[in-house]
């Protein structure tokens, strides 16, 4: 098994970082699909047996939607934002594999790995290095 492929069972948690880690999957942090992507939002509660939908409210307006079940997808805590190895993730789906690459492209992490595989977002623009980094290296 690479290095690669272990490392991040190798990391200790402290127990601030446990508990952070609690809160947020208490929290049931999830992706509300829609036509034009997918957006941060929060459970409010279990789905209604009568409709199936669950009450959900949008991170960045506070706004409060009944939508279907299969409209939302799980969220992955913070920690997992710039994974190096989109297998680590706790909850893999769409959304969460799109906000990882998004992420990372975002702070010039330009490499991901998927499996034995690696996804490389060419940008548009010239990279940002300095002169003490290099976009490509030994590892």
């Amino acid at each position: 098994m690479l290095e690669r492929d272990v490392g991040w069972l190798l990391k200790a948690r402290s127990e601030e970082h446990l508990a952070q880690e609690q809160e947020w999957l208490s929290s049931e942090r999830v992706w509300l699909l829609h036509r034009g992507g997918f957006t941060p939002a929060v459970k409010c509660g279990p789905a209604d047996p009568d409709t199936g939908k669950l009450r959900i409210r949008l991170t960045t307006s506070g706004e409060e939607l009944l939508v279907d079940e299969e409209d939302v997808e799980k969220a992955n805590p913070p920690q997992f934002d710039k994974a190096e190895e989109l297998s680590q993730l706790r909850f893999l789906n769409e959304s969460s594999v799109l906000h990882t690459l998004r992420q990372r492209y975002a702070n010039n992490l330009i490499h991901t790995y998927a499996g034995d595989s690696m996804i490389i977002i060419n940008p548009v623009a010239p990279l940002r290095f300095t002169r003490h980094m290099a976009i490509y290296s030994e590892k």
